[in-house]
């Protein structure tokens, strides 16, 4: 990631030279504006524009934060008194602006926070209410609270919609993206990235298109699929050499290189390195070039060549001293003094290690050193602020005596008036609660004479629901009596525990029902030396399901174990043209069919080898071949079934293809309903396929019984108490 944070501060750099560029012009004006607004003694929005302009000024151009806070800060407090609600959201966004750049981040949270919460009731200001939002996601983002800055960026981006910005719809979906890797969720880090180059696109940002692939680059750098990282790294290079942006250009270099250096191709990854720091020298990049010196340094230790390490090592410690970046000097100074250490030269370890030590507590210091700042600037603050609120206080109290005498003479009137007309409501109330009062207890005795009518119809009423009641509870125990019995005779078809020991050894199977009885079942034949292994989605669940599920276990006995047809294509034409047979006689105008995967497993001439032979209809089978390497991990090979499933529809012939399978002993065969797949959460979001092949692929090298726990906790935490949506079935083999 190291790329990436060399991209932002070359953004921030950019932005500096271009603020530089007009600080010249604004010069006059803004010192005459400092003489007018001493000059100034009358409270404005017009002042407080001023103080904030001189903030902004002091922050921007001069980098005087303390300054610029000091200006803020009154400017807000102004602002508040005069209910001028624009000048104290933007004062609280400024003071917000210079804690961060201080870096005292927890304080510039509770500014920025202070300044959305002004900004949302202004109509007119939602791009800046955008900005607050995405500098809050930003420092939530630093602290490592990756949902609180995930909930920020989202809400920036309804704002940036919201003000028809794509420009910052773009750049929200970009932070939404780096949010969503570093929380593990790169699947949707990438769409995010992908919906920021659409935008991007439309107003010809390639520049921003270039960084979105350098982003999409990373994620699949961290997935360890370093082809395709390797893949948006080049496209990204080609955008930056067009652009001739060679800041970027070089710190995407770097990117190339760390897949190379993972990738343990030290030379590739040394080239990389070297030239992004020659165009870094030239352009004269000194700040991206002391963290491109410190790679190259990690590189030759990998190489095991510790004198070169060092020396490049001491050239970015040097670099970094001239820049003041007291991060990358302590960081080189540690590398060196263990690579030291590691050499047997303890004095020259013990020496860099008292250095690395003093940048460090010096670190520290400085952070503690904000805090005093801080405290200045209040303090100076509040001396004005007395001397402001002074007068405020005299005036109220002026005020405040004036209208207490108008009130007194006002009120003296006002008292004799509600004498009067007390009296007459008074009088008025009494004569209707005499009238209320008569006519109530007529209503009473009749409403009495009702209740007791209608008292005897309930009670005739309740007998009779409490009859029914009884009743529906009766049908209802006795219904889920045999449901229960219908789930004993399905579990009694399935194969026990013990039998699918016995004959697949190391397996898994995850089995949930979603009313009890299952459409889902699996199936297991062993004949001579050959294993059957069948997995069945029949139409439906619940007791209809469960019906099919017993029909098609029967079906699969008589045609593999009695019939003796071996081919797993020919078994399930065979089964389809039974199970058609059954429409067409019996039910017809009902969808009945089922979606079958099936298996063949035997030993293989080739020694070490096992020759699987697999037939689907409508479902597949996953393949994860045993690694050459036990550190790699495999990718999935998924075998889909044939389109046409089993049943359905009467009339016309069906044919499977058998696909043959030569595999190492120790590779795992998956098969499984389509239940897994389409459970949703509770934002009605799947878990789809996709997901379920990914995480299949990071638990391989665990063993079966393992990977059955994590399979089902994963799902059960996806779930969240969310409804069961279908019969789940997923089994895994190791052949």
């Amino acid at each position: 990631m190291k790329h990436l944070r060399l991209l932002h501060i070359l953004f921030l750099f950019l932005s500096v030279l271009c603020a530089t560029a007009t600080a010249v012009g604004q010069a006059i004006n803004l010192d005459s504006l400092s003489k007018s607004l001493q000059i100034d003694k009358q409270n404005s929005t017009k002042k407080v524009d001023g103080l904030l302009m001189m903030a902004k000024h002091w922050q921007e151009q001069r980098k005087d934060p303390l300054r610029a806070m000091q200006y803020a800060n009154i400017a807000t407090l102004l602002a508040d008194k005069l209910k001028y609600t624009k000048g104290v959201s933007e004062g609280f966004f400024v003071m917000a602006t210079c804690y961060e750049n201080m870096g005292t981040r927890s304080k510039a949270l509770e500014y920025y926070q202070l300044s959305a919460k002004y900004y949302q009731v202004l109509a007119d200001q939602i791009p800046k209410l955008a900005k607050c939002y995405r500098a809050i996601g930003n420092i939530y983002y630093s602290f490592g609270d990756y949902k609180e800055a995930l909930q920020y960026h989202l809400e920036a981006k309804k704002a940036y919609e919201k003000a028809e910005d794509n420009k910052g719809i773009a750049a929200s979906y970009s932070n939404i993206g780096i949010v969503q890797s570093a929380l593990g969720d790169v699947e949707s880090a990438l769409e995010s990235y992908e919906k920021t180059i659409e935008l991007a696109k439309q107003t010809n940002e390639m520049k921003s298109i270039g960084i979105a692939y350098n982003n999409i680059a990373t994620a699949h750098e961290k997935q360890e699929k370093y082809t395709l990282a390797l893949e948006y790294y080049e496209r990204a290079l080609t955008i930056f050499k067009e652009l001739n942006e060679k800041a970027s250009f070089a710190n995407t270099l770097v990117g190339v290189g760390d897949v190379y250096r993972k990738q343990e191709k030290l030379n590739d990854a040394m080239k990389k390195y070297v030239e992004a720091r020659d165009i870094q020298e030239k352009e004269g990049d000194n700040e991206a070039m002391c963290y491109t010196l410190m790679g190259l340094g990690d590189i030759l230790l990998s190489m095991n060549r510790p004198e070169k390490a060092i020396e490049y090592y001491q050239k970015s410690l040097a670099t970094a001293k001239s820049l003041g970046i007291k991060e990358t000097v302590r960081d080189n100074y540690q590398r060196v003094a263990k690579l030291y250490e590691k050499l047997g030269q303890i004095a020259l370890a013990y020496q860099n290690y008292k250095a690395y030590k003093a940048y460090h507590d010096s670190i520290y210091n400085d952070s503690r050193l904000s805090l005093v700042a801080e405290l200045q600037v209040r303090y100076k603050t509040d001396l004005h602020m007395q001397e402001v609120k002074k007068q405020r206080d005299l005036n109220e109290a002026i005020n405040a005596e004036k209208n207490r005498q108008a009130e007194d003479f006002t009120l003296g009137i006002r008292n004799r008036n509600f004498i009067i007309i007390g009296a007459i409501v008074f009088l008025a109330l009494s004569l209707i609660f005499l009238y209320l009062i008569n006519n109530g207890r007529n209503q009473i005795r009749m409403a009495n004479h009702q209740l007791q009518h209608q008292n005897t119809e309930i009670n005739a009423q309740k007998e009779e629901i409490e009859e029914q009641r009884q009743t529906v509870e009766r049908t209802l125990h006795k219904l889920n009596d045999s449901i229960q019995y219908a789930k004993t005779i399905q579990d009694a078809i399935l194969p026990s525990p013990q039998r699918m020991k016995k004959v697949l050894g190391e397996h898994f199977v995850i089995y949930k029902a979603k009313d009890i009885v299952s459409g889902d079942f699996y199936w297991l034949s062993q004949i001579e030396n050959k294993t059957f292994i069948a997995l069945v989605d029949c139409t439906g669940h619940g007791v209809s399901g469960g019906f099919m599920s017993m029909i098609g276990n029967a079906l699969l006995s008589e045609i593999i174990n009695q019939e003796k047809v071996h081919s797993p294509a020919d078994a399930l034409e065979m089964l389809n043209d039974s199970v058609s047979n059954l429409i067409e006689n019996r039910v017809q105008h009902i969808a009945i069919g089922m979606e079958v995967a099936l298996c063949v497993i035997e030993p293989s001439e080739e020694e070490g080898k096992t020759k699987v032979t697999f037939s689907g209809a409508k479902r597949p089978l996953f393949v994860l071949e045993k690694p050459v390497n036990s550190h790699e991990r495999q990718e999935i090979n998924e075998i889909k079934g044939d389109r046409e499933p089993i049943g359905f529809a009467v009339g016309g012939e069906r044919h499977y293809q058998n696909v043959e399978l030569l595999l190492d002993k120790g590779s795992l065969l998956y098969m499984c309903s389509d239940g897994f797949a389409d459970q949703a959460n509770k934002a009605n979001k799947r878990f789809g396929t996709p997901r379920l092949k990914k995480v299949i692929e990071e638990f391989s090298d665990r063993h079966l019984f393992e990977q059955h726990k994590a399979l089902e906790k994963m799902l059960n935490e996806f779930q969240n108490g969310s409804a069961q949506r279908d019969d789940i079935t997923l089994i895994g083999i190791r052949v």
